[in-house]
């Protein structure tokens, strides 16, 4: 039997409860049996930001996944040189392990501008989609955008309801600026040290 590998990508700059919980869900409706937490290298759209080296942000999901099973943090786009895009990526763990079936995570947010991305082709050639619907952006409102895609190019969307968790990266790097607490925004275990190294 084919292994199902959710792809969970990503800066994590840094990592937080709601991409955990995003795994999580993911992997519990399509019974998925693995979950890479694959931090970008040099992530394109994000340039002119200040991120913390791959190196650390790696580690910091190391020790965010601790002991959740099937979960493991994944270097794949760290090692690589230059920019990084997700039609590569796709394409190179489907040729590292082609009997696997790749289940590419995002926002379902994203769907809208899916057409506007490197290779939308190429990814949904290697990869089916999981968007979560959340807040505003509900099943019913991401349907059109999944089945355009489906259309277009010939690949699988998957729509699943998400709660709508109000965390990001960036609020959690400002509430450390501005010397507030960041309690249970991260896992427990690496507070201390997202606090110290975003300071």
């Amino acid at each position: 039997m084919s292994e199902k590998i959710g792809i969970l990508g990503g800066t994590f700059n840094p990592i937080h409860i709601g991409h955990l919980m995003l795994g999580v869900y993911a992997k519990e409706n399509f019974g998925l049996d693995r979950i890479l937490v694959m931090p970008a290298g040099n992530p394109y759209l994000k340039e002119g930001q200040m991120i913390l080296p791959g190196e650390q942000r790696l580690s910091l999901c190391e020790k965010a996944i601790g002991n959740l099973e099937g979960f493991e943090a994944s270097d794949h786009e760290l090692k690589k040189e230059g920019k990084t895009y997700t039609w590569e990526t796709m394409q190179e763990l489907k040729e590292k392990d082609p009997d696997a079936t790749l289940y590419f995570i995002v926002g379902a947010d994203c769907l809208q501008s899916f057409s506007s991305w490197v290779y939308p082709d190429r990814i949904l050639a290697n990869c089916e989609l999981i968007a979560a619907c959340r807040g505003d952006v509900t099943v019913e409102k991401a349907r059109p955008w999944a089945d355009n895609l489906e259309k277009k190019y010939g690949g699988t969307v998957h729509l699943m309801d998400f709660p709508a968790i109000e965390i990001s990266s960036t609020m959690i790097r400002d509430r450390i600026k501005d010397g507030k607490s960041i309690r249970f925004m991260v896992p427990e275990s690496i507070e201390k040290e997202i606090v110290r190294l975003y300071k």
